[in-house]
């Protein structure tokens, strides 16, 4: 059984897929970026050497790519062995709404909200044909709140937790097969972190009693955390379709 993975070139995206061959499944891997697939694909290999690993290049901004890893991915798979579908890929864009820059906003919602509908709607029919599978659309808890010079970003992920939502009660309603489950990873290591930090909702934080030592020490304690392990912690929530 395979399982496919969006954004899987790096950070939640490369240990869901590190997780699901741990679980059993055979990957199909997307990104941008080739190379980078090839280096998560080596990696795993070293550790599961008998899981196969196919590589779908794809811009998931572009509408046209996500209909056609659709395709691929039943035509190098087969539509009936597609076991599992991770919505991962993503982008942010930070700044003051009036000050970002338009054309980025618009990748962003091309990439976290329209790929994410299409996939679902693409790959849930055929999980329903078939009778088996699980679609996890991977939300955040920035979907549950706005987010002032990071708001596009978080309407975005508004709009995949509602979706899922949506989604998971109309198929518990009609007893349909195929599960729809939303992964919602709090805060941890990837390269939107630093523009997260700087996100306010109020006033500015007060400094903490103990001054410059105390940050010191808080920073170095962030600096020894391993952030692979971090985003393997959040991957253990996943159910598979067993």
């Amino acid at each position: 059984m395979y399982a496919l993975v969006t954004g899987a070139s790096a950070g939640i995206g490369k240990e869901v897929a590190r997780y699901l061959a741990e679980l059993g499944y055979d990957l199909i891997l997307t990104a941008r970026t080739e190379e980078k697939l090839q280096m998560v694909r080596r990696a795993i290999l070293k550790r599961y050497p008998e899981r196969s690993i196919l590589l779908i290049p794809a811009d998931l901004s572009k509408r046209e790519d996500c209909f056609r890893l659709h395709r691929e991915v039943c035509e190098q798979a087969g539509r009936e062995n597609i076991g599992f579908v991770a919505n991962n890929a993503g982008m942010g864009v930070y700044g003051p709404f009036l000050e970002t820059d338009l054309e980025k906003e618009l990748q962003l919602i091309d990439l976290n909200v329209a790929s994410v509908h299409i996939l679902s709607k693409l790959f849930l029919r055929d999980m329903k044909e078939n009778g088996h599978g699980v679609l996890m659309n991977v939300g955040s808890c920035a979907g549950f709140m706005s987010g002032p010079t990071f708001s596009s970003y978080y309407a975005s992920k508004n709009y995949v937790v509602r979706l899922t939502e949506a989604i998971h009660e109309e198929l518990r309603r009609e007893k349909k097969p195929g599960q729809n489950q939303l992964f919602l990873p709090g805060a941890c290591r990837h390269r939107l972190q630093p523009q997260f930090r700087r996100c306010r909702f109020g006033k500015a934080d007060p400094p903490l009693p103990g001054g410059k030592r105390r940050r010191e020490r808080s920073a170095q304690r962030k600096n020894d955390r391993d952030p692979r392990s971090e985003n393997a912690a959040c991957c253990k929530s996943i159910r598979p379709d067993r």
